[in-house]
């Protein structure tokens, strides 16, 4: 997705009109998990970036600014607004293609959040819109079959997953997130087995092949793998030399 150049580093959650407490805490509810799964897909860790919550007095806008922690720059945290602006904005557009950083939790948040806006509608809720700069995103039925049409029809299959290993959550049960080599989409990990669980995490950052049940999309996107075993790759560092692989080549001969 090309920069769309903004500047701000705070992101806008409006739900205008009349609400319920129950509807606002929901609202908020998908609206945090949008920003932190987006903000855990860009920066590759949890917490890696802090969001500072301030409410305009009066009403039910919520003010969302973004503060870099740890090894988090300005940049990630830029990349992240921008990344959740444009994200929001194509499903509210109609995509049928999964944005950038947008991981399937994402997808389920903003189509909640799509579809606690739509039935409200009837209790006099106005509108959900998410703001950056200019004018509003928003949230409506349009971005819930925006998601729909993402996930599509799925199914399950034996395969395997290269990718570069840059996420561990133990949110809702332990997982770690794969980044697909060849979409650098990311495909949530699941392991049934504490060893080869314990061989993920000694991987963090770096490139593995995770072999299972992988589910895809009916694009054949795959979604998420339950790993049976995994494979390692060495970093460049812990190579042989050229020369060595040289002589390697030649005594196989």
């Amino acid at each position: 997705m090309a920069s769309s150049g903004i500047k701000h580093q705070n992101v806008i959650f409006n739900m205008d009109g009349t609400v319920t407490p129950a509807q606002f805490l929901r609202g908020v509810k998908d609206f945090f998990g949008i920003l932190r799964s987006v903000s855990k897909s860009v920066t590759g860790e949890t917490g890696g970036i802090r969001w500072a919550i301030s409410v305009k007095e009066g009403s039910n806008l919520i003010v969302a600014d973004g503060m870099p922690v740890g090894k988090t720059t300005s940049e990630d945290v830029m990349r992240t607004i921008e990344s959740i602006n444009g994200g929001m904005n194509e499903l509210a557009k109609g995509t049928s293609e999964q944005p950038r950083y947008f991981t399937d939790e994402t997808l389920k948040f903003a189509k909640d959040l799509a579809t606690l806006a739509e039935s409200a509608k009837a209790k006099g809720l106005d509108k959900v819109e998410f703001r950056v700069e200019g004018s509003g995103i928003p949230i409506s039925a349009e971005a819930a079959a925006s998601v729909n049409r993402i996930r599509g029809k799925e199914h399950v299959a034996i395969g395997s997953i290269e990718g570069n290993l840059q996420t561990v959550s133990d949110r809702d049960g332990f997982r770690v997130v794969v980044y697909d080599s060849l979409k650098d989409k990311s495909v949530n990990c699941f392991f049934s087995d504490e060893e080869i669980l314990m061989q993920a995490l000694q991987a963090f950052r770096k490139r593995v092949t995770v072999f299972g049940t992988v589910r895809y999309r009916k694009d054949g996107t795959p979604i998420s793998v339950r790993v049976s075993r995994i494979r390692v790759f060495k970093a460049q560092d812990e190579l042989p030399p050229i020369d060595q692989i040289r002589g390697i080549f030649k005594r196989a001969q």
